[in-house]
């Protein structure tokens, strides 16, 4: 919506402005994706079984895929919380570029 709106006044950002959107776009992508990997495991069976994977069981291999896949959504979370000011749903981002940037020390994470 953003971007609509600068284009409609044919307005400029900066490059600093458009990497961190891309980056925030990436990580909202990447975390998407993995909520949904997390949502659809019920959907699939033990290979060689007919038991469906519960992803809260403590049972291997189930509990170390679930784990990968929530460490993969805490790792874009904090991404798009360095770039775009929250986790879930940024608010940095506005018509001209962004209300802040990202800090020396998020930077460094």
């Amino acid at each position: 919506a953003t971007e609509a709106m600068e284009a409609s006044i044919k307005c400029e950002i900066p490059k600093d402005a458009v990497m961190l959107r891309h980056i925030l776009q990436l990580a909202n992508r990447c975390h998407s994706i993995a909520l949904h990997d997390i949502l659809i495991l019920p959907d699939f069976y033990l290979p060689g079984t007919e038991v469906k994977i519960n992803p809260f069981t403590a049972e291997e291999p189930v509990r170390t895929v679930a784990k990968r896949i929530q460490r993969l959504r805490e790792i874009s979370q904090t991404i798009g919380q360095i770039s775009g000011g929250e986790a879930i749903h940024p608010s940095n981002t506005r018509v001209g570029g962004m209300y802040r940037n990202c800090s020396e020390l998020a930077k460094t994470k």
